[in-house]
This record gives structure tokens, sequence and C-alpha cells, in this order.
């Protein structure tokens, strides 16, 4: 099981509220066997669609949570379950290849928060810390961080 992520964009740098807005996606590559096929009979290597496309039989996906992070958009929906349906179901891509590799990609917008210090004033740097955790406990699962991942 490998997890990899990538920043689309940073905006919005608070220095009063000491927060950041950034928009991107956390991937997630595995290999389950049971959605392998043969191409010989059915013809195409790979499926590309929205998670919620796949239903009923939509394998299982991670969900991830950030932890310490407010998701920007969420006022939007009728309540944080609403708003967890769509992000990980509406607008989460998962492409499964004919040999049984699954990736998805999780898109995310969030105010993160960080610990600015502005002594070294114009040239210091900040490190802004986003932690993200899964919604089930996964002890037979072994995360391995791949920066190759930066896109599915």
């Amino acid at each position: 099981f490998k997890i990899g992520a990538h920043i689309d964009h940073i905006e919005n740098l608070d220095e009063q509220a000491e927060s950041v807005d950034v928009h991107g996606a956390v991937h997630f590559k595995w290999t389950n066997p049971h959605y392998s096929w043969n191409t010989s009979i059915y013809r195409i290597d790979r499926i590309s669609r929205f998670v919620g496309d796949f239903y009923p039989w939509q394998p299982w996906t991670p969900r991830p949570q950030f932890r310490h992070a407010v998701h920007l958009g969420i006022k939007g929906f009728q309540n944080s379950r609403e708003f967890e349906t769509f992000q990980n179901e509406e607008a989460s891509q998962l492409t499964i290849d004919s040999n049984g590799s699954i990736a998805l990609s999780v898109p995310f917008s969030l105010r993160v928060p960080c610990n600015f210090r502005f002594l070294s004033f114009p040239h210091d740097e900040h490190i802004c810390t986003l932690r993200m955790q899964t919604e089930y406990a996964l002890k037979s699962v072994v995360f391995e961080r791949d920066d190759s991942i930066v896109d599915v």
C-alpha cells in the first residue's frame, strides 16, 4: 500500500490567524487480485471513474481524514457526512488496471494551521504540518511513502 500527495496551490496566508489554505490531492496505490481481469477476453486495460460511479461494485477505498485542518467548502453542504460522501465518492478518482492495481486520488482544500516566526524577515521559512489519517484502523495494511506518486 503506497501513499503520496501533491499540493496544487497555496493561497490566503493569514499571518494573524497563523493559517494557510492549501489545495491538492492525496494519492493511494495498492493491488487487489480480486479486481483483475483477462484482457484477451475483456479488451480494456484500465477503468477510470469517480468512486461513486463504481457503485454497487466499488472496491474498498481508504477515506483520508486531515487532523487539525478545516475543510474549505464544507459550509455548502447540509452536514459533514454529506460533504464526506461528496469528497470520497463524487470528487475522488479511482483507476483499476487489468492486473488488479488500484489507484485512488482524493482532492482536498484545507485551511492548515502554521506556527509563523518572522524573526528573519524577509528571509524566514515556515513549516506547516498537514497530518492525515484514515477512517478505520488498518492494522493489516502497511503504508509506504512514495515520493514518485504525484498524480494518478
